[in-house]
């Protein structure tokens, strides 16, 4: 398996382990700049996931 594909899972999961710790965050003190952090780490999940997506030769086309 091509090593960027195994970087690009570790940093996936890596963003969703920050996302928990921040919602959980929020959770308690409803601060705006949580939310603002959270759906910056989201946005990066995505951008991560879909190159994953491209690196495993997936096509999706966004119209």
């Amino acid at each position: 398996m091509n090593t960027s594909v195994l970087l690009l899972v570790l940093a996936m999961v890596c963003d969703l382990v920050v996302i928990g710790i921040f919602s959980y965050d929020y959770k308690k003190t409803k601060d705006k700049i949580d939310i603002l952090f959270i759906l910056s780490l989201f946005f990066a999940f995505v951008a991560c996931f879909y190159y994953l997506l491209q690196k495993l030769e997936i096509v999706i086309v966004i119209p």
